[in-house]
């Protein structure tokens, strides 16, 4: 007879589990979150550990399987329900698919084939192993190549006082962030990538003054005041307050679009793939 012990079930499933979120956040080019990957993987060990005490194995359904997993993207990523929730969700189940077919093989490789059944002793460790590997590829190699196709990407240029400056920016369909007093929408930049905007008095202002607040006092007595203020973002990784300025002209691929820039502190793209987030009602605008 088989013995299973839940805490080491609970704990193991945990750690593959947060391995796959990790995994499975560098290749849908998403930013990752320690804290929320911890939570899911909690989740995801607590529910391995139900699957095996509720009697009738309804936990085991692969319906109720595919549920739980739609759950732990969600938890993890913070990502609206959606296609690209589906679409991460598949990435989170291929692969541990992968990460369980590798591992079996490689363990009937190392230790043969006796008795009609494959012998899996230190599966387990195996399975971490290559998590753990498959993980690091991941996060060095792989990182974004599963859902920002080309036609995700635009180039974005931005005018203010005379001056341009332009970098790549990513549809982002979970940037709905809006100005609160005009409705207008709000495209989130790199500080770096807005550098070639300002005048040497405004760029050594907002040097000086990384905190949205304490700049938008700093710009009171100026004729930039009107120009600039603060606006809420929420995100995965925590919300708070981004100064955001009304620019001469905001354009995606040459075309004029409605909308405040934000500037942000914290790169927005691993890898250098986009400096700026653009949310759907400013890509539709930019594509009629």
């Amino acid at each position: 007879m088989q013995v299973i012990y839940i805490d080491e079930l609970f704990l193991f499933n945990a750690a593959v589990d947060g391995l796959l979120l990790f995994s499975a956040e560098k290749l849908c080019g998403l930013r990752t979150s320690p804290v929320r990957n911890a939570g899911a993987a909690v989740l995801g060990g607590g529910y391995a550990a139900a699957a095996r005490l509720v009697p009738g194995g309804l936990p085991a359904l692969p319906v109720v399987r595919i549920a739980m997993a739609a759950v732990l993207v969600l938890l993890a990523c913070g990502i609206r329900p959606g296609r690209r929730l589906v679409r991460c969700t598949a990435v989170f189940l291929m692969a541990g698919a992968l990460l369980g077919g590798t591992s079996i093989a490689v363990a009937a490789l190392g230790y043969g084939i006796g008795r009609g059944q494959i012998a899996l002793p230190g599966s387990s460790t195996s399975i971490l192993l290559f998590g753990g590997a498959g993980a690091m590829l991941c996060a060095t190699g792989f990182s974004g190549t599963m859902l920002h196709s080309p036609e995700n990407y635009a180039a974005l240029t931005v005018t203010y006082g005379g001056r341009q400056a332009g970098c790549s920016a990513l549809l982002d369909s979970g940037n709905t962030l809006r100005d609160p007093l005009s409705g207008t929408p709000v495209i989130i930049a790199e500080k770096e990538a807005l550098a070639g905007l300002w005048d040497r008095e405004l760029e050594r202002t907002i040097a000086a003054y990384p905190a949205p607040e304490e700049l938008l006092a700093a710009l009171a007595d100026t004729p930039h005041a009107g120009r600039f203020r603060l606006v809420f973002c929420s995100t995965a990784l925590g919300s708070g307050m981004l100064a955001a300025f009304r620019p001469d002209c905001a354009a995606l691929d040459g075309r004029e679009v409605k909308a405040l820039i934000a500037i942000s502190e914290k790169p927005l793209g691993e890898g250098g793939r986009f400096h700026a987030l653009a949310g759907p009602q400013v890509w539709e605008e930019a594509r009629k």
